[in-house]
C-alpha cells in the first residue's frame, strides 16, 4: 500500500501573487551584494554560501522549502509519495521544462543529477551529503523516478532539496570542466558571465516553467566590506546586501529609503581545531585556546548588542534540541588567563608543543568572520601562545580547508560558518560524523571521529519519533562539545536590507535570495 501525498500545482496555490503583478512594469536590473565571491558555478564543487545563492537562480530543485512554514513543497517533483515503510520514495517530474539551452528535463537528468554526486571517481565534496541514506535512484519512465533509501529516514528531504538537476546529454558532450564555467541550469535564470572579484551576471530565462521572471539582468558583487555595502545600498549601486555592520543596522533602522527584512539566524559560526596535528589533537590545547577568549564580551562588542548572539551549542536556540541551558551551564569554559597559561605550559613540558609555536587562525577576509578571528588571536596572545590571524580570499581558502596536497592540513585553526535549516540532523550529521570525516569534505573540517557519536546520530537518523530523536542529538552534542573540537561562537541576526527601487521580496529563512520562484517574482522601480 502506497500512501501518496499530492500538493497543488504551483501556478493555483500562489495566483494571489499574481494579481498584482499583471500591471508590473518587467525588465531592469537587480544588483546585489555579497561578503565572498562564487567559488563554483557547479553543485557538484562544493556548496559554500555564494555559490550556492547563484546556483539557485540557475538551477530547479526537485522540492523547496516554504521560508513561512519550512515545509516541503513541490518545485520539478510536482507530487510525491510513500511506501508505508518510508523506503522508497517515488516522485512525479513536471511537465514541459527545458534546460537553458532547450533540451528538455526528463528522469534521466534527475537521475544523472544525483549518479554523478555519489560517483566516487568524481571525489565531488557533497558526496557526504547522500552516500549514507541514499541506495539508488532509478529512473521509472520520463517523468517518475524512485529514490529508494538503505533505511527509513525521516529528514532526507533536507538533502533532497539541496540537490541541483543538469542536463545530463550536455554535460556527458563537454565535461564537467567546461561545463563548470558555462553553467546550464532550468532555472528562472540564465548564466552570462563571471568576472572574479568583480561581477556575476545572469540574464532573465523567458523559456521560465514557472512564470516568466520580472526582472531582465541580475548582477552579483562580491563587497568583503560591509561598511562599503551599505554606502552603495544607500547611493544605488546595489539594490540589495544579506548582512550588515552593528552600526550601519542600528544607523538604518531609521531610514525612510531602505528597508531592513529580518529573522532569527540558522547559520552557525564557530571556532575550530585541526585534529590530525599536535598540539590540537590534545584537549588540554583546546580548552586554553577556549579560556583565552570573553566570548560573549567579543560578541557583544563586536556586534554591539544588536545583530548576533553568543553560541553555546551547534543548534540555533529556537531550534528542538539545542540544549542551549545546558551546554551553557555545564560545558562552556569562562575566560580565565590564568587556567589557559597553565594548560599551555603543561603541553610544553610534556614535549606535546614548543614554547613559542606559531598557531595560525585561518578565516575568510569577510568582517564577520575576521573579527572573531583578531578577538580569538588577541586572547591566546595574551595567554601567552603566539598566534597570529591569517585572513584569506576564498577562493585560495577552500583549497587550505579542503587540505589540498596536504593530508595533515596546512592550517591549525579556522574560523567559518555552517548553515543548516530546520532539523539537527543538517548540522550534526555533516560536521561530527566520521563518515564525513574524509580528506575533500567540506562539512567535517577537523576530521572529528568519535564511535559513539556515529551511533547517535545514526540512531537519530533511523528514529520517526522526534521526542526520542531529540534526546539522541542532546547526547550526542554534549559528547562533541565537552571535548571542544569546535568553540562555538555566535549566531547572527539574518538581515536583508533592499533599497527603495525593490518590490516583492521575501526574506528567506534558509539565507538564499529568491528572486523568482513559488512565493515571489521580484521587481525593480524604474
Amino acid at each position: 500500500m502506497m500512501k501518496r501525498t499530492t500538493l497543488l500545482a504551483v501556478g493555483l496555490v500562489f495566483f494571489a501573487f499574481s494579481i498584482g503583478a499583471l500591471s508590473q512594469t518587467e525588465g531592469g536590473t537587480f544588483t546585489f551584494a555579497l561578503a565572498k565571491d562564487a567559488v563554483n558555478m557547479d553543485y557538484i564543487d562544493g556548496d559554500d554560501h555564494s555559490s550556492s545563492t547563484i546556483h539557485h537562480l540557475i538551477y530547479d530543485q526537485l522540492v523547496q522549502f516554504d521560508p513561512l512554514t519550512l515545509a516541503p513543497t513541490p518545485e520539478i517533483a510536482s507530487s510525491w509519495e510513500w511506501e508505508d515503510d518510508q523506503v522508497t520514495l517515488t516522485m512525479h517530474l513536471q511537465q514541459g521544462v527545458t534546460f537553458h539551452n532547450g533540451e528538455p528535463l526528463d528522469a534521466e537528468d534527475v537521475v544523472y543529477s544525483f549518479d554523478r554526486i555519489l560517483d566516487e571517481d568524481n571525489a565531488s565534496p557533497m558526496r557526504g551529503k547522500f552516500a549514507e541514506w541514499l541506495e539508488d535512484v532509478v529512473a521509472v519512465d520520463s517523468h517518475t523516478i524512485q529514490i529508494v533509501h538503505k533505511f527509513p529516514f525521516v529528514s532526507s528531504f533536507l538533502y533532497i532539496a539541496e540537490l541541483h538537476i543538469v542536463p545530463k546529454d550536455l554535460l556527458e558532450d563537454v565535461g564537467r570542466e567546461e561545463f563548470g564555467q558555462n553553467p546550464v541550469g532550468s532555472g528562472p535564470f540564465k548564466y552570462v558571465e563571471w568576472i572574479k572579484g568583480e561581477r556575476l551576471v545572469l540574464e532573465r530565462n523567458d523559456a521560465y516553467w514557472m512564470k516568466k521572471p520580472n526582472l531582465e539582468r541580475v548582477v552579483m558583487r562580491p563587497i568583503p566590506e560591509l561598511t562599503v555595502q551599505a554606502l552603495e545600498l544607500e547611493t544605488g549601486g546595489i539594490d540589495l546586501m544579506t548582512e550588515m555592520a552593528p552600526p550601519d543596522y542600528i544607523r538604518l533602522r531609521g531610514s525612510t529609503d531602505i528597508t531592513l527584512l529580518t529573522a532569527s539566524g540558522s547559520t552557525y559560526y564557530y571556532i575550530a581545531f585541526n585534529l590530525t596535528k599536535a598540539p590540537f589533537n590534545d584537549i588540554r590545547f583546546r580548552k586554553a585556546v577556549y579560556h583565552s577568549v570573553d566570548l560573549t564580551g567579543a560578541v557583544g562588542a563586536v556586534f554591539q548588542g544588536s545583530t548576533a548572539t553568543r553560541a553555546f551549542g551547534c543548534l540555533p536556540g529556537s531550534l528542538w534540541a539545542s540544549d542551549y541551558g545546558y551546554l551553557r551551564e555545564n560545558v562552556a569554559l569562562e575566560p580565565n588567563l590564568g587556567a589557559a597559561q597553565s594548560l599551555i605550559q603543561e603541553l610544553v613540558d610534556d614535549g606535546i608543543m614548543e614554547k613559542d609555536q606559531e598557531v595560525v587562525i585561518w578565516t575568510p577576509t569577510d568582517d564577520t568572520r575576521r573579527n572573531l578571528g583578531t578577538v580569538l588571536a588577541t586572547g591566546m596572545q595574551q595567554a601567552g601562545i603566539n598566534a597570529r590571524i591569517q585572513p584569506t580570499e576564498w577562493g585560495t581558502f577552500i583549497p587550505v580547508l579542503l587540505r589540498d596536497g596536504n593530508p595533515e592540513g596546512d592550517w591549525d585553526i579556522i574560523v567559518l560558518g555552517w548553515t543548516g535549516n530546520s532539523d539537527p540532523d543538517n548540522y550534526l550529521f555533516p560536521m561530527f560524523h566520521s563518515s564525513n570525516a574524509v580528506l575533500g569534505t567540506t562539512s567535517n573540517l577537523a576530521l572529528y571521529q568519535n564511535a559513539a557519536v556515529d551511533v547517535l546520530l545514526d540512531q537519530a537518523r533511523r528514529e520517526a519519533d522526534q521526542a526520542i530523536r531529540e534526546s539522541l542529538y542532546v547526547e550526542a552534542q554534549r559528547i562533541v562539545l565537552s571535548s571542544y573540537v569546535h568553540i562555538p561562537g555566535f549566531f547572527k541576526l539574518l538581515i536583508n536590507a533592499i533599497g527603495p527601487r525593490v518590490q516583492d521580496y521575501i526574506l528567506d529563512p534558509q539565507e538564499y535570495v529568491g528572486l523568482c520562484n513559488q512565493w515571489t517574482n521580484v521587481w525593480v522601480r524604474n
